[in-house]
């Protein structure tokens, strides 16, 4: 219940019923939030990044602006500021919050934590919500997160962490007292993502390592291929080459976001909204985190007879 409430999954999907009946009726798919990674550049080298093969790009703060502006006149209600490397790396980061709050959308941020002290309240204090991924605990980095003053941060904070072979129980009860200092609203397990034998160990091995955590949850998505995908247009990923991708899943492909998966670079993304909808092909896919969404879109999309018998 709680991945439900706070994860990007079908249920979060049917809350927008005016994107939906506007995909039922005028075949029309608009964006509703947009992925942000504004920088490659990490302070960390975690050994299950999902883009480690990355150059060390950057989107100018000048051009992120305009991006964020291209994608709410498109009708976009909420931007994730995200990695890439760790958005809190990024010079412009406080001023890119800044920009989408006074546009009036809703503004997410994920970091592994380890800066937030640089990051001002004024700016921590716009964000709808925040998501600490706890990647310093794999180094020894434990300290800078007790440093953190959970007063600075949104009321909605939580924390993320990865669980590999390399993980242990000592380290998962640690995760839970930084938690505490933290004041998080919970704290999301999940395995490494990069194959199917490695979410599927995780199914296995997680569950009893957290189950006397009560503020532990652990996500496993459905991953397997739809036959359609559409969704470039709902959660596009801006990625810091400054293109436009499918989705956030394809950089597990090749360990980065693959040019076979580029929509369009970002200052002619509009054109893909004034065209009909169309599928990418999904054959290339080896795995997929938005499956349940798709179907859900597809279905929307397909044109059934007499629409009034159920």
């Amino acid at each position: 219940m709680r991945m439900k409430e706070i994860s990007s999954t079908t249920a979060r999907l049917l809350n927008h019923f005016d994107r939906l009946q506007e995909i039922k009726k005028k075949s029309l798919i608009r964006p509703i939030t947009v992925h942000l990674a504004p920088t490659d550049k990490c302070n960390l080298d975690c050994l299950f990044c999902s883009v480690k093969k990355r150059t060390m790009n950057e989107i100018p703060l000048y051009d992120m602006k305009k991006i964020v502006d291209i994608y709410s006149n498109l009708g976009a209600k909420s931007f994730e500021i995200t990695g890439g490397g760790d958005p809190t790396c990024y010079y412009g980061l406080e001023l890119l919050i800044d920009h989408i709050y006074q546009k009036n959308k809703g503004v997410g941020l994920i970091t592994n934590g380890i800066l937030l002290n640089e990051v001002s309240e004024n700016a921590l204090n716009k964000l709808t919500w925040l998501r600490i991924s706890l990647s310093g605990v794999d180094v020894g980095l434990e300290k800078k997160y007790y440093d953190i003053d959970s007063s600075r941060l949104p009321n909605f904070t939580g924390c993320s962490y990865v669980y590999t072979n390399n993980s242990s129980e000592k380290l998962v009860k640690e995760i839970s007292k930084i938690a505490k200092h933290l004041e998080a609203k919970y704290v999301r397990i999940v395995p490494n993502c990069y194959t199917p034998k490695d979410i599927e160990w995780g199914r296995k091995n997680i569950p009893p390592v957290i189950s006397v955590y009560p503020e532990m949850f652990m996500q496993i998505k459905d991953y397997h291929v739809p036959a359609t995908c559409y969704w470039k247009y709902i959660k596009p990923f801006v990625n810091s080459d400054g293109y436009v991708y499918q989705c956030s899943t394809c950089s597990l492909f090749e360990g980065k976001f693959p040019e076979a998966w580029r929509v369009a670079k970002w200052d002619e993304v509009e054109k893909i909204y004034n065209q009909a909808p169309n599928s990418y092909n999904t054959k290339n896919c080896t795995l997929c985190f938005y499956s349940r969404q798709n179907e859900l879109l597809h279905d929307l999309l397909f044109k059934v007879r007499h629409p009034r018998f159920l």
